[in-house]
């Protein structure tokens, strides 16, 4: 491991020159240092394998640390959410039987690793009224509405500048194509 380097670009309007339709282009670097993300996560929790990236977005990036028990997620937050870490592990501590378990965060890096238990208590709370061993028909509900997610994100298409369409046709593939594996499969990406 080493650093992660993310270039999120952006494109804002110029407001002194918005009549002539030119842009000005932002460019947000978010450096994290892999070791040092590794060595934090591991004073929180105990990983069991191999910790990866599953989502990297402008607002932050997320890794997945797998647990003996289930599963942590770790979130570095881009500055537009440093709110966040606080906010979760205020709320947890709060409400531990209603939102996600923090297993550990970092207010001053906008770092935050929340615990997995949440999608078991969804599932039960969902359940609870309508009986027992139907944990099958939820993982299948879930899947399937992954898929419906994804089918949906298409919409966001027409909104796009020409320009902009070829990549997002080609992240589209990519988010359809794990969205049908885990739909068919019941595997996670």
């Amino acid at each position: 491991m080493g650093r992660l380097h993310r270039v999120v670009r952006h494109r804002q309007s110029d407001s002194a020159n918005s009549d002539h339709g030119s842009w000005c282009e932002a460019i947000v670097v978010i450096v994290v240092d892999t070791l040092a993300v590794e060595e934090w996560i591991r004073g929180h929790a105990e990983p069991v394998g191999a910790i990866r990236t599953v989502h990297e977005q402008p607002w932050a990036t997320v890794l997945r640390v797998p647990l003996a028990d289930g599963v942590a997620w770790f979130k570095a937050c881009a500055p537009v959410q440093a709110f966040e870490p606080r906010l979760t592990a205020e709320l947890f501590a709060r409400w531990p039987d209603r939102v996600a378990e923090v297993l550990g965060y970092g207010e001053e890096r906008a770092w935050l690793l929340p615990g997995d238990p949440w999608f078991t208590r969804l599932r039960d709370a969902y359940l609870e009224p309508w009986g027992r061993d139907l944990g099958d028909a939820f993982a299948l509900a879930v899947r399937v509405g992954t898929f419906a997610r994804a089918i949906a994100y298409i919409r966001q298409r027409a909104a796009l500048r020409p320009e902009e369409r070829p990549l997002f046709d080609t992240d589209f593939s990519t988010v359809l194509g794990r969205a049908v594996a885990q739909t068919l499969g019941g595997a996670s990406s």
